[in-house]
């Protein structure tokens, strides 16, 4: 019984955490451009965007996931929220790459380009990569602060990072808890009653020879 209740703890762990899960991908590089009215040179920047790893499609070498929010910070002059559709891609075939676009505007925010995306799916935790970046320079893409424009770009980093869902942490903290107030109890069951527990467990053929 016990290595059936074990099991069926591991079980039910594996199975919860191998949902999909939400990823949070992150392009900071150094470059100049605008956010609303501001201009900005050689300055620091981050876009940060998060989607849902189920969401993954792929078609002819191209994964594509459309992202839940996306947002971008300038260092200087703050953070904002883009409020068009946006959504991360990864090329595998030709010149492996990936990056952050405007599907309705069928543009490209911010490219890198890197040996490293070609066995990349958009699926896991990928550790910085840093590689050649590409922009549509001029071009802007609306934030709640005016359009985020890059007119030159001279270092460019990806990286992605699965999100702990904090429904897993509470799934295996009610088990720990379960399997602690179990131990517990046993430990302290009276010896009489662990003893009678005991004798219940025998055979009545084995009994009834004693």
């Amino acid at each position: 019984m016990k290595r059936i209740i074990i099991f069926g703890i591991i079980w039910i762990a594996f199975c919860w955490t191998a949902k999909a899960s939400l990823i949070d991908y992150t392009l900071s590089g150094t470059g100049s451009g605008s956010l609303g009215a501001v201009p900005f040179s050689d300055t620091a920047f981050t876009i940060t965007s998060t989607a849902d790893t189920a969401n993954i499609t792929e078609s002819l070498g191209v994964f594509q996931v459309p992202d839940i929010t996306a947002t971008v910070f300038v260092s200087g002059l703050g953070s904002a929220t883009f409020t068009i559709p946006t959504d991360n891609f990864d090329t595998i075939d030709f010149t492996p790459g990936a990056g952050i676009s405007s599907p309705n505007q069928h543009r490209d925010i911010l490219d890198i380009s890197s040996s490293a995306f070609a066995s990349y799916d958009l699926s896991s935790s990928l550790s910085p990569v840093t590689g050649t970046p590409s922009i549509n320079s001029g071009t802007g893409f609306q934030t709640t602060a005016g359009n985020f424009l890059l007119s030159s770009i001279s270092s460019v980093t990806f990286r992605a990072d699965v999100v702990p869902e904090p429904s897993t942490f509470a799934l295996l903290g009610v088990v720990s808890v379960g399997w602690v107030l179990w131990r517990q109890k046993h430990k302290t069951m009276p010896p009489n009653i662990r003893t009678a527990c005991k004798f219940s467990a025998v055979p009545s053929t084995a009994r009834n020879s004693q």
